[in-house]
């Protein structure tokens, strides 16, 4: 009886505290609309002159795809034969000052940290510093030390098992009310260490940020090194990625920081509340901008980070134990798929390799033609209800490119 009641006054306390919630961001909703009859600032930058018809093609497309979602913002650049050779942006960083988006501007690319954080485990593997076939609990002997072994290749392509974050109330109060700030990796890791695998290692797939943060402090431990400080010095700083870093990292600021909304009814926005993310650095931490996600992407496929073997293991989808293939063709750190796309007349299968990112008031998404050395990221400043299409849209983007003669 008692269980009973203290189960129904939790329940009935965090349905009023969201309704309280819910009353509060009602009050503070301002008329944030981003009018279809202003002109729109728009920003653009040709590096290499050879692609000004293209660059052209894309500088209409940003503003034709920024009015048809009414986007606050949107960023897009695009790397091809191994450099960045656009990048250009359309609307607004802050929508009641009408403050222009720039080319510099930052944005929350949420789950594209997770290939950041995947690239730096394959680093250390190529050096021979650990092994993909590791396990987490050789290396970190107090985590899920009683479960059957967890291999960092299970970690990195989402089959270890490992739950994902809290739901419904839990993940509620924990990101939007709590916004704990974490000082380490490590004490991070407290949040859910201790929490039951979902299945077998190897045996399902189940996507989860948690184990990139596990990744994070086997990385420090491999390395002796922190992990922000392990990635600038191997990654951001080689990949001439100055405009990247981590969002809530202690005693570390941030300038040209994109103002990141949520989307109401009729077109109108409010400002996302604000959020901590020192729980999730590796899995979706860090602030960048396009262009320097391009750079990233340049560095990976000009293999200037690893070897071109190294590279074509992580872009490679990784088989469950029985044979078949994990339900999303995920590799290590990224998204594996074929598309079909009519290129100057022609129905032409190409490889592509890709993550998105979803982030309080921030949607990311990076895009790479390996064989065709092309690159299109692309970043905006809310979270649309047809992200998918958003992103789909990219793929128009990159036609400019692919039916280049």
């Amino acid at each position: 009886m008692k269980k009973k009641l203290f189960l129904f006054l939790k329940y009935f306390f965090g349905i009023l505290l969201l309704g309280l919630i819910l009353v509060m961001i009602f009050l503070t909703i301002r008329s944030e609309i981003v009018s279809s009859e202003e002109i729109i600032p728009v920003s653009f930058e040709i590096i290499d002159s050879t692609y000004s018809k293209e660059a052209d093609k894309i500088i209409e497309l940003i503003s034709e795809i920024r009015d048809e979602w009414n986007l606050p913002s949107l960023s897009i650049a695009v790397g091809f034969n191994n450099q960045l050779v656009f990048s250009g942006i359309s609307g607004y960083s802050e929508i009641d000052s009408s403050i222009p988006a720039s080319l510099n501007t930052k944005y929350r690319i949420g789950s594209i940290s997770k290939p950041i954080t995947a690239t730096a485990l394959a680093i250390l593997e190529e050096r021979d510093s650990i092994s993909f076939s590791d396990t987490v609990q050789n290396i970190l002997p107090t985590l899920y030390s009683h479960s059957k072994p967890i291999t960092l290749l299970q970690l990195a392509t989402h089959t270890s098992g490992i739950k994902h974050y809290e739901e419904g109330i839990s993940f509620f109060y924990n990101e939007i009310i709590k916004k704990k700030q974490y000082e380490s990796v490590e004490e991070s890791l407290n949040e859910f260490k201790d929490r039951p695998l979902l299945f077998p290692p190897g045996t399902d797939f189940y996507y989860s940020s948690n184990g990139y943060n596990i990744l994070a402090r086997i990385i420090e431990e491999v390395s002796n090194s922190e992990y922000l400080i392990f990635i600038s010095e191997e990654i951001l700083t080689k990949s001439d990625m100055h405009s990247t870093s981590l969002e809530n990292y202690p005693n570390l600021s941030h300038s040209n920081l994109a103002t990141f909304y949520l989307p109401l009814p009729f077109d109108r926005y409010i400002e996302a509340p604000d959020v901590n993310n020192s729980n999730k650095w590796a899995s979706g931490g860090f602030l960048s901008t396009p262009s320097d996600l391009i750079r990233f992407s340049n560095s990976l496929l000009n293999y200037e980070l690893f070897s071109k073997a190294q590279l074509d293991i992580i872009f490679t989808p990784y088989p469950l134990k029985n044979g078949e293939s994990n339900e999303q063709n995920y590799g290590i750190g990224w998204r594996i798929d074929p598309v079909i796309l009519t290129v100057n007349d022609l129905r032409t299968e190409f490889k592509t390799v890709h993550h998105g990112g979803n982030s309080a008031g921030s949607m990311t998404f990076l895009l790479m033609f390996p064989d065709q050395k092309l690159s299109i990221a692309m970043a905006t400043n809310t979270n649309p209800n047809n992200a998918g299409e958003l992103r789909g849209k990219m793929y128009s983007v990159a036609k400019v490119f692919l039916s280049k003669k």
